[in-house]
């Protein structure tokens, strides 16, 4: 049976994701890391499935263990075959202290998790276009560090948490995701808080 791991819940694009599980393997089992402050949200969120087994622990990216009691964070290191890492925050706004305690810790937070998962199949990172920084043109996906200026500190946290995951890869089976800036679903006009970043899920242009 598949578990899977789930970060940035009830984020837009997180939320979207649950969705899609639910639909396509019903018989996967989630567990959705979510912050105290956005639990009643995700609670009423995840009573739409009321078929899949889900499973919220509440905690936070940028702490050690990932805020989860011993028990939760070894339920997850035994039990998870998948791992999508989706929090963080991407406000243009945030210092670069700020920005890089959740974007890049957050990140090696929960590598070190995936690392001690013996069951891992795949871990996804959710990364951004804008590792590219200032560089224009055409480029290509593995040339991610050539020495480019940012403009700001998302971009160089996405940078350099990217970064963090690829020097993980020999060990973990990963997949990164460099989605551009995602404004709303397109099918509904639905779009989330403002403070962060929302899933285009179709129809980009």
């Amino acid at each position: 049976m598949e578990t899977i791991f789930v970060t940035g819940y009830p984020g837009f694009l997180a939320k979207r994701l649950v969705q899609h599980i639910a639909l396509a393997s019903p018989q996967a089992k989630l567990i959705l890391l979510v912050e105290s402050r956005f639990l009643q949200e995700a609670q009423k969120r995840i009573a739409l499935f009321p078929q899949q087994q889900i499973d919220l622990v509440t905690g936070d990216v940028t702490n050690m263990h990932l805020g989860l009691a011993g028990s939760e964070f070894q339920k997850i290191v035994d039990e998870a075959t998948h791992i999508f890492h989706l929090a963080a925050v991407s406000s243009f706004e945030l210092s670069l202290e700020s920005a890089r305690k959740v974007n890049v810790e957050g990140t090696r937070n929960v590598l070190e998790l995936a690392s001690e998962c013996q069951k891992i199949q795949r871990f996804v990172y959710v990364s951004s276009c804008y590792v590219s920084g200032d560089r224009q043109g055409v480029i290509a996906e593995d040339e991610l560090d050539a020495g480019q200026s940012f403009r700001n500190a998302y971009e160089r946290t996405k940078f350099e948490a990217e970064k963090l995951v690829l020097q993980h890869v020999d060990r973990i089976p990963t997949t990164i995701v460099r989605p551009s800036t995602i404004v709303g679903d397109s099918r509904t006009g639905e779009i989330d808080r403002f403070e962060r970043f929302a899933a285009l899920i179709e129809g980009a242009h």
